[in-house]
């Protein structure tokens, strides 16, 4: 087996030779020896081979440039959603609260009538890689997957949520994906989940109520006492006034 030798005549064309190909410094980051799972090195090469240089820039972005590049491209998915499904999504922006525990709540990226949701997904182009591939919410991807059940969780209504991956780099066809999750395939997940959401949420009112230095009960009534005193107050504020503009009157005829 021979050794191939390239020779390059500038930094960048030597940059472009590198793209997806498994060089020295990528290898503890795509080998996997343990279980077998695919790791994060292999679907950056998948993405370098489909997009090029453009994979590369993205390690050039802030958390914060990553966070703007998602809330900029949400409206292009939805319509992109919108063309390809055929359904009209309402995008404005909103809150859902359950309707027994305002603290359980979500934002919807968009609705669909009562009983259908849209999420949308512009991930950098690895994980986007990895979801095209795989057909699921991709590995390692902060909560997602526990996002998606708590939209089941908080509106008890929803049967279906379309999960939209979206990437403009991706060659057409593989710039979008349309996922979607049913309430009747979830159901235990959902039951799971949701007991361990109550039970936190009832950790967090314990322990707000224990560090407050009043009861819920004792500030209701002193919240209640407080606008009685406020609208004394209104009244003797207005007596007052009014009793001024008696005594100047009388003072002008005089």
């Amino acid at each position: 087996m021979s050794l191939k030798v390239r020779k390059f005549d500038s930094q960048e064309e030597w940059m472009n030779w590198r793209l997806g190909k498994l060089t020295g410094s990528a290898v503890k980051d795509t080998i996997n020896l343990r279980d077998g799972d695919v790791k994060a090195g292999v679907w950056s090469m998948v993405a370098e081979s489909l997009i090029g240089s453009a994979a590369l820039a993205e390690d050039d972005l802030t958390s914060k440039q990553v966070m703007e590049r998602g809330h900029s491209l949400e409206p292009i998915a939805i319509a992109r959603f919108e063309k390809e499904t055929g359904k009209h999504v309402n995008g404005e922006l909103i809150g859902w609260e359950r309707e027994d525990d305002s603290r359980i709540a979500i934002s919807p990226d968009g609705v669909i009538g009562k009983t259908e949701a849209v999420e949308v997904k512009c991930l950098l182009s690895k994980k986007h890689a990895e979801a095209l591939y795989t057909r699921r919410i991709p590995k390692n991807t902060g909560g997602y997957e526990e996002q998606m059940l708590h939209y089941f969780i908080v509106n008890r209504k929803l049967k279906t949520l379309h999960y939209v991956f979206f990437h403009p780099d991706f060659p057409a066809g593989l710039d979008f994906l349309h996922l979607q999750f049913h309430r009747k395939d979830l159901a235990d997940d959902i039951a799971k989940y949701e007991a361990a959401e109550q039970e936190a949420v009832g950790t967090v009112r314990s322990i707000v109520n224990a560090l407050s230095l009043y009861s819920p009960e004792e500030i209701a009534a002193a919240t209640a006492v407080r606008e009685e005193l406020l609208h004394e107050s209104a009244w003797e504020r207005a007596g007052i006034a009014e009793t001024i503009s008696k005594r100047a009157t009388k003072r002008t005829a005089a």
